[in-house]
């Protein structure tokens, strides 16, 4: 990134432009590489920030042509999405660590809905514009929710597609993917007003069917139709930044109340509608005559409603929660060309998570109405010295406060989650890195003040509220070497290697726990009142672990011709040295192809080798699950000039061979062989 110094003597003032990095200090521009915010929140390079991240940008993401994150995520080391084959289950996992601990946001909004087997991550993919992910506790910088990572996504603009010297343009795909019929259309227009105005507006629509899993086998009741909208408006000047978004998300379909099952007959079916709307407003400032300013706000809310109507007694419920909130920091420079150079980053946040529910027009007791209030402050300070050592500190102090209606007491808690990290430059083609982060997570309000009937009989489940839950910590240390090779054997060959081990001790795991209560007995200020017993389920703080594992990545590109392969494992333990068994299995992940510039063309083929994943605790009930091999080939035309030029066609086959298989922790197999092509013209 390049930056301005004004420096004044007693004789004259000398202004210096000079391009800075973790590695080089250089009076040339250079050409910037794939660019990380969500690491540091200030720009850097991939390869320069002493973290793990993966940066999916606009290119990849068409590629795919994804039907939701988890096409997008799986060929990441040490990440996954759970729940099952319907994207409406899916939850993400990050080093073994799942969806209630890993923050995700769109935009810089918080997406903070969680709720046990209805999902959290509800999105249209085609809206996509890129994706990071961050996967290490990012406390110190974000606060809540970011224990395991951060998952952060950003949404398509006009500047995406605009050319140069372009004022008015539009947009039009159709797709076609072949495991759950689906169709696909979308269509967008943009374009500037005047000189400082653009404008984006974006529609798509998806139709699907039941998912064909691999064998051939239909899931019952996993068809949906999805609508999704975006309306973008940016002013922006040389210095100023204003951009208002408007999204909109509807998901329509018949599923099981728990989504994460089969259940064929569709006794327990539902039609459900899930609905996110949500508005953002950004605002950036670069002080083009000092370097103390570089500021970034973003104000937003976020509605989330969840509609079921069950079709045997026609029970209706209504879920619904508003996050709202404020983030704003600001980046100064200091420094000197060639020996010193600093920045420190500072802000602000707040958010407030407001839960509703009712069934059949009463209090839904399963989502007791409650709020969350968070506040956090954070500062840190990145030091480069010289051209070799790199030193990045940082810490954040969050206030959280939580209640519900007639449920005991507000509870109010705070933490300090500070972070230091350290990077050596060996040689121009070696780094390596040292990295310590506390991360943490408030309790949820489901997991805090849930409570109720769960089933019926002898003997009777119950719900019990626990609001005295303390918040999970968790401390990770990690260590990571890159190795980087410019024009190797031949001009534009790269060859890069990355290589990271860590190890996160965590603290007061919150899990469900069950346990028997005799009838007429009060425990936990809840007394059974059925005859034949109860069992209560309570959320309780009961576990200490540590997890650790690897992250590998090889990567050789040329002109023509591209080869890729990570590796990712994750092992875990608790106190006493008993396995933890909610761990994802070994993966391997090859990518090899071919591509000419000249010609539009690219086509690839990507193999999966998940092993078997039988490290299970003794008495546990998560099954072993078995390894597979998934192959999956895309190719992508896109013509640069003649009668085409506008022009772009993207085809692909997953699980080439019908593979039947079932990721771990999920209950239900996954899609089978689905062809999917999508055309797209753009103007």
């Amino acid at each position: 990134m390049t930056f301005s110094l004004h420096a004044e003597e007693k004789d004259h003032e000398e202004e210096f432009e000079f391009m800075v990095s973790a590695t080089t200090v250089s009076e040339e521009p250079v050409e910037l590489e794939t660019m990380t915010v969500t690491a540091t929140r200030t720009q850097r390079t991939v390869d320069e920030v002493s973290v793990s991240v993966n940066v999916l940008e606009l290119e990849q993401i068409e590629e795919e042509q994804p039907q939701s994150l988890d096409d997008l995520l799986q060929d990441l080391s040490n990440v996954e999405m759970t729940g099952g084959p319907r994207r409406v289950s899916e939850k993400p996992i990050i080093r073994g660590l799942s969806d209630k601990r890993i923050l995700v946001s769109i935009d810089g909004a918080r997406q903070n809905f969680q709720s046990g087997h209805k999902g959290s991550v509800f999105l249209e993919a085609d809206l996509l514009k890129s994706v990071e992910v961050l996967k290490s506790p990012a406390s110190a910088l974000y606060g809540s929710d970011a224990l395991g990572g951060v998952i952060a996504i950003q949404t398509k603009d006009a500047s995406d597609f605009l050319n140069p010297g372009q004022t008015h343009g539009f947009r039009v795909k159709t797709g076609y993917q072949s495991a759950n019929l689906e169709q696909l259309f979308s269509g967008a227009v943009y374009g500037m007003i005047g000189d400082e105005l653009d404008y984006f507006l974006y529609a798509t629509q998806r139709k699907a069917e039941d998912i064909r899993q691999g064998g051939g086998e239909l899931l019952q009741n996993s068809g949906d139709e999805i609508f999704g909208g975006l309306l973008k408006l940016t002013w922006g000047t040389s210095s100023q930044t204003i951009r208002l978004t408007l999204e909109d998300f509807e998901q329509k379909q018949f599923v099981p109340v728990n989504t994460e099952i089969e259940d064929s007959a569709g006794i327990s079916g539902a039609d459900r509608v899930t609905a996110r709307n949500a508005y953002r407003l950004k605002y950036e400032y670069e002080n083009p005559h000092s370097k103390l300013w570089n500021m970034e706000s973003v104000m937003y809310q976020t509605n989330m409603e969840i509609q079921e109507r069950r079709r045997l007694d026609q029970r209706y419920d209504q879920i619904q929660l508003t996050t709202s909130g404020f983030e704003i920091h600001n980046t100064s420079h200091f420094g000197k060309k060639d020996h010193f150079f600093q920045s420190i980053t500072y802000g602000l946040e707040s958010y407030q998570d407001l839960q509703k529910s009712q069934r059949n027009g009463e209090n839904l007791r399963f989502f007791p109405e409650s709020q969350t209030q968070v506040s956090g402050l954070f500062i840190q300070d990145e030091i480069l010295l010289g051209t070799q050592w790199e030193i990045t500190t940082g810490v954040r102090y969050d206030l959280f406060r939580s209640e519900a209606t007639n449920v005991g007491e507000s509870q109010s808690q705070s933490q300090i989650s500070p972070k230091i990290s350290i990077s050596y430059q060996w040689r121009p083609w070696l780094r390596s890195y040292v990295n310590y982060a506390h991360g943490f997570r408030a309790p949820h309000i489901q997991e805090m003040y849930i409570s109720g009937l769960h089933f019926g009989g002898n003997p009777e489940g119950i719900f019990v509220p626990n609001p005295d839950l303390e918040p999970e910590s968790a401390i990770n240390k990690e260590i990571g070497f890159r190795m980087k090779w410019e024009d190797v054997g031949e001009p534009k060959h790269k060859l890069r290697f990355l290589l990271t081990y860590f190890q996160n001790h965590i603290d007061q795991f919150i899990e469900s726990t069950t346990y028997s209560v005799k009838s007429g007995e009060t425990i936990s200020e809840v007394t059974c009142t059925n005859s034949g017993g109860c069992l209560y389920f309570e959320n309780k703080n009961i576990r200490q672990g540590i997890l650790s594992g690897y992250e590998g990545e090889l990567v050789f590109d040329t002109t023509s011709y591209f080869t890729d392969l990570t590796y990712s494992q994750v092992r875990g333990e608790n106190e006493d040295g008993e396995i933890l068994g909610g761990l994802p299995a070994d993966k391997w992940v090859v990518n090899v192809g071919w591509k000419s510039s000249e010609r539009g063309i690219k086509v690839g083929l990507k193999t999966n080798i998940v092993t078997k994943q039988d490290r299970i605790p003794e008495g546990s009930a998560t099954q072993i699950t078995p390894g597979y091999v998934i192959y999956n080939s895309y190719a992508t035309w896109k013509p640069t000039e003649g009668t085409f030029t506008g022009f772009r066609l993207d085809m692909g086959i997953d699980n080439l061979t019908d593979e039947t298989y079932r990721k771990h922790l999920s209950q239900l197999n996954e899609a089978g062989r689905n062809i999917k092509t999508s055309l797209t013209y753009q103007y």
